[in-house]
């Protein structure tokens, strides 16, 4: 009986030593990962382009005509033009072309309001990202700096309309 309080002993005493040394390793990683500084790297190629898609809004559209509030993190904005023609939205967007395509699409709901939902065809994945940019975030770890590295898909959305029409159109 002796001996098996001997062994008890011992395995109570390598059970704190490691749990004393598991503490003392994450308080030094805690205290080298807090000593790292954050930077965000822009590394969009500006080479911007414009599409605009229109959408007619009909006599019988008794509803309001509903578009998006944010596309790809950038605010879009409601514009009253004269120059657009009564009873249409043009939708104007500026985007990165080597890195999406963005398309519009309008559908109507039970209660006869229609929503313009823009949308955009991304031509890389995140696991692409990821791998083209591992490099210059392992070299950024080393000097003890965490990178973000920001791509630009989205430069400007602007929904223009008539003043005559501006009460049909509404942010979502």
């Amino acid at each position: 009986m002796n001996r098996r309080n001997q062994l008890r002993g011992m395995a109570a005493g390598v059970f704190c030593i490691g749990v004393l040394l598991g503490g003392v390793g994450t308080g030094i990683a805690f205290a080298d990962f807090s000593s790292f500084s954050y930077r965000a790297i822009s590394v969009s190629e500006e080479e911007l382009e414009t599409e605009t898609f229109t959408y007619e809004i009909l006599p019988k559209d008794e509803g309001l005509v509903r578009v998006s509030r944010w596309l790809c993190d950038q605010p879009c904005v409601i514009k009253e033009q004269e120059e657009v023609p009564e009873n249409l939205v043009e939708v104007k967007v500026v985007y990165n072309p080597k890195l999406c395509k963005p398309h519009m699409q309008a559908r109507r709901n039970e209660g006869g309001e229609t929503y313009l939902s823009l949308y955009m065809d991304f031509y890389e994945s995140d696991i692409g990202r990821i791998m083209k940019y591992k490099d210059q975030f392992l070299e950024g770890i080393r000097e003890g700096e965490l990178r973000e590295f920001r791509e630009n898909y989205v430069e400007q959305v602007e929904y223009r309309v008539n003043p005559v029409n501006r009460d049909k159109v509404c942010m979502n």
